[in-house]
This record gives C-alpha cells, structure tokens and sequence, in this order.
C-alpha cells in the first residue's frame, strides 16, 4: 500500500511524517518524509517507497487489535486490576496504601498501623517505640516508601546509632529497595578533597545516613550545617 500525505511510516528503523509524493522518470514515486523520533526532529529524508526493504505504514490506532485474543481468566484478569490500582494511588488516597506492596518483607498487621497513622496527618510527625525485634526499622520503612511514592517528600536523612549505620542502609536496600549514602568522616573527606572544603555534601544526593557520634562532632558539623541541597 502506498503512504499517502499525513500518513506515519517506518523506514530504516526510524517513524517518519510522509510530507509529500513526487513522480521521476520510469513510473518510480517518492515519498518526502520528515522525522518524528525524538533524536531525528527536522531530519528530511526523499525514498523511494517499494525500494525500501523494511518499509511499513504505521497504523494511526490499535483498535482492530482489541479483543482479538483470548481473554484472560478471572485471576489474571483481577490482578491486572489490582495492579492498575495499586500505581495509580494519588496523594488524595488516604485508604490506599502502596508501601506493603513494593517491600519484599513478611508484615505483620500491627506494622501497619504507623503508616496508617502516617496517612491521617497533614504533616508526618510520628514516634515509634515498638520494643526490641518489633520491627521499628520495618515500620519506618513503610513510612518512608509510601511519602516517596505519593511525592510527599523528596529528601531523606536516617540518624542512628553508629553501630546501626550499616544495618539501616542494607535493610532499607535490601528490603524497600531504596539506597541510602552513608555520611561517615571518609565521605566528608573524600567529598572535601574531590569539591573543596566547602562543597555541601547534601547536595551529592537526596537519601543518606549518619551516625549521631557524627552528629555530636563539631569539626565535622560545621560543614554539614548547611541546608539540603543548596549552595
């Protein structure tokens, strides 16, 4: 079938506008065609249609191909729903939670309750002091997963313990799928000498770690003082 002007054609594996046709001598016709790619805008390109060997007109819609197949079974078909539901929470849902579901952990009902706890406030102001082995880490977790997919915030900054530095940032990875930078005195040092004694270590990234000996140490502190990301 040949493009017509205002048709959209493939041809040597990039989509093209057909602008225009033209006749040579021989009975062989033209396309002129202009690149819609994104890395081929304004590109112009002049071929002869039944010379191409990959040539294809691309089809203005799908709707031929609906229903075509066989429909899925009823399980298929309600996780598929759920699935659409599940990333389509907006921050004006307040009874759908997302957290649990892109968290490979094992929950137990009571873990939930923070998060939503979290949901009700206008602003997250929570503390957790679940006894030892409750799982408090779990909880702040889903805290934290569920206000970075609902866009709420943007930046994180975890203070704990020295000797649970490692153990936030593996189980946060490992568990939430989120990587956290550990800001510990050779990150200081090594930014420092990399940027310039005044480089903002905020600045290197929007999730990190830091110990509260760093905290309480103010050779380090007063280069740490400034604000996220900000010069």
């Amino acid at each position: 079938m040949q493009p017509q002007p205002g048709d959209f054609v493939r041809v040597r594996d990039r989509r093209w506008l057909v602008e225009g046709t033209s006749s040579l001598s021989g009975g062989l016709d033209t396309l002129s065609l202009a690149g819609i790619d994104d890395d081929a805008l304004g590109d112009t390109a002049e071929i002869v249609w039944n010379a191409e060997l990959d040539a294809a007109v691309l089809r203005q819609d799908d709707w031929p191909s609906l229903l075509s197949g066989t429909p899925e079974d009823p399980e298929t078909f309600s996780a598929f729903l759920r699935t659409i539901t599940w990333n389509t929470a907006s921050a004006a849902d307040r009874d759908l939670l997302q957290a649990p579901f892109r968290a490979g952990i094992r929950l137990d009902a009571y873990q939930l309750l923070p998060l939503r706890k979290a949901l009700l406030l206008p602003r997250v102001n929570l503390l957790i002091a679940d006894d030892v082995g409750l799982g408090k880490t779990i909880e702040a977790g889903l805290v934290l997963r569920e206000m970075l997919l609902r866009r709420r915030v943007d930046f994180a900054l975890v203070a704990s313990p020295a000797g649970m530095v490692r153990q936030w940032q593996d189980e946060l990875e490992a568990k939430f799928g989120l990587a956290f930078i550990i800001v510990d005195r050779d990150f200081v040092a090594d930014l420092r000498r990399e940027r310039g004694f005044g480089a903002n270590p905020w600045a290197t990234g929007s999730r990190f770690i830091i110990s509260h000996d760093l905290l309480s140490d103010e050779t380090y502190m007063a280069g740490l003082s400034v604000g996220p990301k900000t010069s």
